[in-house]
């Protein structure tokens, strides 16, 4: 007899058709900038969920993690020169006019 619990069974996802579930978010007219705004935020989301109910976008990095795999490198002294050179390039590419790195895209 095993000591490990069995996984359980995955709960379905509600399959609701897209208009219902804004029609159930939305309880009051849109009527103030700001409920517009939050409305059109909403919708978009929704607009971009998957059917089954997650969201799945690019994962976009700020110059950190290069520089960071730099050093780990160094410090497990595994140093690739041609690699390096290439992300140098990179994190001299976006480097800001003030001397930092922006901490997202074109931010």
């Amino acid at each position: 007899m095993s000591r490990i619990a069995e996984k359980p069974a995955p709960v379905p996802f509600p399959r609701w058709p897209r208009g219902d579930v804004v029609a159930l978010t939305v309880t009051k007219t849109v009527s103030t900038l700001l409920d517009r705004a939050i409305a059109s935020a909403r919708d978009a989301m929704i607009g971009r969920q998957s059917d089954q109910g997650y969201w799945l976008f690019e994962l976009e990095a700020d110059c950190t993690i290069p520089a960071e795999y730099i050093m780990m490198m160094h410090f497990l002294d595994e140093i690739d020169a041609v690699l390096e050179t290439k992300i140098a390039a990179y994190l001299r590419a976006h480097q800001m006019s003030n001397g930092g790195w922006p901490l997202y895209h074109a931010g």
